[in-house]
């Protein structure tokens, strides 16, 4: 059985999560009404994974969060309100070490309605590898020299599939990118605030553009577009021009965006000019569409186990024979940059 400690100032909220998770194989092991008494409940009692909310008195989610990665590393998960604030919040939490995050309702009788998304993500980032990320290098803001890239659209492209794990996975492969020749697309599971607030971190650390998709944009060299979250992203051709299509088609493996459909997509056009890579995350989106990549005569690329939050979707991927590579994540900047030439 999973153990749980839960760390929220709401003793309402706290009742009706541990109610959920009991009904779920996980027991809450403690409670806490703030971060003091969470952090001394994780240390004592060692829990498979914390669940922690961002907006707390006496010491807040960050800083609760930050000394439990010091003092007793956990997979954690925060609870983030969905605003623009909340985005910002979240993504710093994602950088000091969180798991994953789950969208905090508005009243406590509201969790309900997400019970089997909470019990999911509880259960997955109990599985996942946890480091002190107060130990790692601190990621300087690069300053925008755009290099000279050729006009014109892109001849061969990169797309790249995540989930949980999946934003310091990419900010670990786009710090050590000094230049962007062609155009790559990503698609991470998440929702639309925290897209957006994504986009804006992988920019301020690349010497390039990586933005938010458009619908309709025509694709550019030189460019990282990410999927906005509640879309799915594909590639088609309008007019003899490559451009992005958006569209909210039912989700798919329970995602939208799914990496699948871009995977697809991309194949069909750029067939053997595709570099397909599948980073951390849970469950088994990726894998058909890696299978549409190799028909297509495309490359596909995969994490290793050792470097993966979660090894998942990777997993799917390779345990088919369908990786050409199997690569740590430190490795995938230069892989990349070598096939986009």
């Amino acid at each position: 059985m999973t153990r749980a400690v839960l760390i929220d100032d709401s003793g309402f909220m706290r009742r009706v999560i541990k109610d959920i998770l009991s009904q779920n194989s996980i027991e809450v092991v403690a409670e806490a009404e703030n971060g003091f008494e969470g952090i001394k409940k994780v240390i004592e009692l060692k829990p498979d994974v914390v669940l922690l909310d961002i907006e707390m008195p006496v010491l807040t989610g960050l800083d609760t969060l930050s000394l439990i990665m010091k003092k007793c590393p956990t997979p954690v998960v925060m609870f983030s309100s969905l605003t623009k604030e909340g985005a910002d919040v979240t993504m710093e939490a994602l950088k000091l070490g969180a798991i994953d995050f789950l969208q905090k309702p508005k009243t406590s009788l509201d969790v309900y309605a997400l019970k089997d998304q909470l019990v999911d993500k509880i259960k997955t980032s109990a599985k996942a590898k946890v480091k002190d990320s107060s130990k790692e290098i601190k990621i300087q803001k690069k300053v925008k020299t755009l290099r000279e890239v050729s006009h014109g659209q892109p001849n061969r492209i990169c797309v790249i599939g995540c989930s949980t794990g999946g934003p310091k996975a990419l900010t670990q492969i786009f710090e050590k990118m000094e230049y962007l020749n062609q155009s790559i697309f990503i698609v991470q599971h998440m929702p639309a605030f925290f897209t957006k607030t994504l986009a804006k971190r992988l920019n301020d650390i690349t010497p390039f553009i990586v933005k938010e998709a458009e619908d309709k944009e025509e694709i550019k060299n030189g460019v990282v577009y990410l999927a906005p979250g509640d879309n799915h992203m594909e590639i088609v051709e309008h007019n003899g021009y490559k451009i992005i299509s958006l569209n909210k088609d039912p989700a798919l493996h329970g995602c939208r965006p799914a990496v699948d459909y871009l995977f697809k997509s991309a194949a069909s056009i750029f067939k053997e000019k595709l570099l397909a890579c599948v980073l951390t995350g849970m469950g088994k989106d990726g894998l058909d569409g890696s299978q549409w990549v190799k028909n297509q005569k495309g490359l596909v690329y995969v994490e290793s186990e050792e470097t993966c939050t979660i090894y998942g979707m990777p997993k799917q991927v390779a345990e088919r024979n369908l990786a050409d590579s199997i690569l740590p994540i430190d490795s995938f900047a230069k892989e990349i940059n070598k096939f986009l030439g």
